[in-house]
């Protein structure tokens, strides 16, 4: 084999490369199709024609919303947009107590004498009636006290929403969370605002930092149904009450 193909000139070299190249121009034309199809799907999308105020108002709103976006890199993550989240650390703890004592004494003594003279005249030989003498006294003692204490604990995490930025940078935000155990629905609503800069670098505030809260707790279920009077309870209170 090798001494027939050192035996070809250059005539035959150039035919046998001719006939490779031709073989491999060869390619089916189901393959060439299938590609047309592919970039034809690929490339050729539907192209929506707008105006060029259209193009310029969305540009424009997507640059100012891009703006509104932009986290600095050396500064934590702070909320500081309408939307942004916000997580609410409730620590309250309440107590108060009030102590009333009135004690009031009233004490009153009189006297009244009375001195006739003669007894005589009335056939009083010992003088019974020569002088009569009254005498009353009152005493009033009033003594009253009363007392009442109050101790509520509020402990818990609610994340909340930034609604409103105020003018002074000051966040007003809001937010609920409902929770449904078995039969019993408990609702927690919170509102209040929040100075950014009390928000620490986990993004959470606590809730003794925040201007003007409302904390709403709302449960229902049969225990909340339990422990409340029935109307003939009250009934009976209301007449009780009534005839002290």
């Amino acid at each position: 084999m090798v001494i027939t193909l050192l035996n070809l000139n250059k005539k035959h070299y150039l035919l046998i490369l001719f006939f490779i190249l031709l073989n491999g121009c060869s390619i089916d034309k189901n393959i060439i199709l299938n590609k047309k199809q592919k970039q034809h799907k690929i490339f050729n999308l539907p192209i929506t024609h707008t105006s060029k105020e259209t193009h310029n108002f969305n540009y424009q709103d997507n640059k100012q919303s891009n703006n509104n976006y932009l986290e600095p890199l050396f500064e934590d993550y702070k909320p500081r947009n309408v939307g942004d989240i916000l997580t609410i650390i409730l620590q309250e703890n309440t107590s108060a107590s009030n102590s009333v004592s009135n004690n009031s004494i009233h004490n009153g003594n009189s006297n009244f004498d009375i001195d006739i003279g003669n007894a005589r005249a009335f056939d009083d030989p010992n003088g019974i009636l020569n002088k009569i003498e009254l005498n009353s006294s009152i005493k009033n003692n009033f003594l009253g006290k009363g007392s009442s204490s109050a101790n509520n604990t509020f402990v818990g995490l609610i994340t909340v929403i930034v609604d409103r930025i105020l003018p002074n940078g000051n966040l007003e935000v809001s937010g609920s969370k409902n929770i449904t155990i078995n039969d019993g629905i408990e609702k927690i609503c919170f509102y209040g605002i929040v100075n950014p800069h009390t928000i620490s670098k986990n993004n959470s505030v606590l809730s003794t930092k925040v201007a003007n809260t409302n904390i709403t707790y709302i449960s229902s279920g049969p225990i909340n149904i339990g422990s409340k009077i029935n109307w003939l309870q009250r009934l009976f209170v209301s007449l009780f009450t009534l005839s002290k």
